[in-house]
């Protein structure tokens, strides 16, 4: 009973469901699959900026050449 207990009050004090492989070790899984997919997905988002930034900047240039 007192494991479970401090089990329950884990989950409490941290806010999160899963807070190691035994608590629920495909659900870790998953979760762990869903973080990586965030983090490339954040990083697909800097990547585009950055192009956008590049286009624009080579955009600037050409209206400058233009404008002579």
């Amino acid at each position: 009973m007192l494991v479970g207990l401090a089990k329950s009050l884990e989950k409490l004090s941290s806010g999160f469901r899963i807070n190691r492989a035994a608590d629920d070790a495909a659900g870790l899984a998953i979760s762990e699959g869903l973080r990586t997919q965030v983090g490339g997905n954040r990083q697909a988002v800097r990547n585009a900026q950055d192009g956008i930034s590049l286009v624009q900047t080579a955009e600037g240039a050409l209206n400058e050449v233009h404008s002579i």
